[in-house]
């Protein structure tokens, strides 16, 4: 691997050859709006959960933050010594690790990589005929399992299944005050159907910089949405 710090002192080992460690070794970052946000959420701590967690790029920097719980939820077994190596290189005792895939229920999910230069793209579906398949469940169970009662922020990017993650969640049951989800041509529903979805849950629809999304034509920065839960406070 290629080991590399960033402005904070926060070190990775990263693949040569994956897309996103390409991507911050030519520009220096990825989705540095997107993180900058995420470290401003959690400037007084919290639980953040990062579904889909990749070589812990969100999960390392915010939990830089000793006052932050993070849950780093990666179901990919080729990326999984990776985020272990990572986690370990910046001595994180505040990160909890889940080798799990998430879907609507508990099913196996068998696992596809169309393309091996980029790791973070391997998607999941339901099949019982899987040559390699993992265990999923819902959030909640998430939630349930690990006792938490409320979450600063969740961030979630699993190749166009966010919303099957998301629209079973009871979040009239748990405290959820912010969501940052990739939002891209991948993406199972529409901006319009995600917004009106969310906006019966107490959710307000925001880009990283905190405008709202009045026009559903507009380009989203970074491929990532903030949900801004309205019926608690929050940063906005």
């Amino acid at each position: 691997g290629i080991e590399v710090k960033n402005e904070t002192g926060v070190k990775f080992c990263l693949t040569a050859n994956d897309w996103i460690s390409r991507m911050i070794l030519m520009e220096g970052n990825y989705e540095k709006k997107s993180l900058k946000l995420s470290e401003k959420l959690l400037e007084g701590g919290g639980v953040f959960i990062d579904i889909g967690a990749n070589f812990g790029l969100y999960t390392c920097i915010l939990s830089a933050n000793k006052n932050v719980q993070a849950y780093s939820i990666e179901p990919n077994y080729m990326i999984m010594p990776d985020l272990l190596k990572n986690v370990a290189l910046n001595v994180r005792t505040n990160v909890n690790i889940l080798n799990v895939a998430l879907s609507g229920e508990v099913q196996f999910v068998g696992f596809k990589l169309e393309n091996p230069a980029n790791l973070g793209m391997a998607s999941f579906e339901v099949t019982n005929h899987a040559t390699f398949s993992v265990l999923s469940c819902p959030l909640e169970f998430i939630f349930k399992s690990q006792q938490i009662q409320t979450a600063e922020l969740i961030k979630i990017d699993v190749e166009g299944n966010e919303f099957d993650v998301l629209m079973n969640f009871p979040f009239n049951k748990y405290q959820v005050k912010n969501i940052l989800v990739e939002f891209n041509d991948l993406s199972s529903k529409s901006l319009k159907e995600l917004k009106a979805f969310f906006s019966l849950r107490g959710f307000k629809l925001l880009d990283i910089s905190g405008k709202e999304l009045n026009n559903l034509s507009k380009e989203i920065p970074e491929n990532n949405l903030w949900l801004v839960n309205t019926d608690l406070k929050s940063l906005h």
